[in-house]
């Protein structure tokens, strides 16, 4: 489901680390290389099909690039209370600022997330690739609010793991044919660590819900803090509720 997007993830890390242990319990020659391997092919497919994905819904391949407006996501999120504290012409100067990035901000997205099959190349690659992933999840944080938190911890446990490698699990680590096998696992990732197919147009239509409680006295309170309403909070605070909503 929608509310799992950032909890598989780090449950298919979990698995891997797991599943590296008990290998090695069993199996003492078994290199730490083949768990770094893997983590890496994990993380670059999270990205790769979501540039898949935005190519598929491209009806050219290219539309997604030329045409999404990254401002309407901000614009629909403050909308929905993100940063609303802040008075809205000064909201709008930055968002301004944005617009005139908009194609060079699309392009960086989708070109980190197709080329991110490249992971394994070198370690340069690797870092540089891991950088531009969280600085990609900051921006969608400071635009839209949405906090992929775990993601960022498992970036940056990555990127710390990978920079600290010595010369010889370097040598293991980046060679062709670990290359060219990361390449084939990131494609067949779909079946192997089901991704998150992220891409969609960013809509100028915002649907926002209040939520009242009536009681018996007759007074009515409405819920100002939307993480009363938890486990279900991803849900109501992206006012996901078109399925009980019969106004349209």
């Amino acid at each position: 489901s929608l509310t799992s997007i950032d909890k598989l993830y780090p449950i298919n890390f979990l698995l891997l680390f797991f599943t590296y242990t008990l290998l090695k319990v069993n199996f003492k020659k078994l290199k730490p290389t083949v768990f770094y391997i893997h983590i890496l092919c994990l993380v670059a497919s999270q990205y790769f099909y979501s540039a898949l994905k935005k190519i598929l819904i491209s009806p050219n391949g290219y539309e997604w690039i030329m045409y999404n407006k990254l401002t309407n996501l901000a614009i629909i999120s403050n909308a929905g209370g993100w940063l609303s504290q802040i008075p809205y012409e000064l909201f709008l100067i930055p968002i301004s600022a944005m617009s005139q990035l908009e194609l060079p901000l699309l392009i960086f997205t989708f070109s980190i997330q197709f080329f991110s099959i490249l992971i394994l190349y070198n370690k340069k690659i690797t870092q540089m690739f891991l950088v531009e992933f969280f600085l990609l999840h900051s921006i969608i944080f400071l635009v839209s609010g949405i906090f992929f938190w775990k993601w960022l911890i498992l970036t940056t446990i990555i990127l710390i793991i990978i920079t600290k490698l010595d010369e010889i699990e370097l040598n293991n680590l980046y060679n062709l044919k670990n290359f060219i096998y990361s390449i084939i696992i990131i494609i067949i990732g779909i079946f192997i660590f089901s991704p998150a197919l992220l891409g969609w147009y960013d809509s100028r239509i915002s649907h926002n819900y209040e939520f009242e409680v009536s009681y018996n006295s007759g007074n009515n309170y409405t819920f100002i803090n939307r993480n009363s309403f938890v486990p279900f909070g991803t849900i109501i605070q992206q006012n996901r509720l078109h399925f009980i909503d019969n106004s349209s």
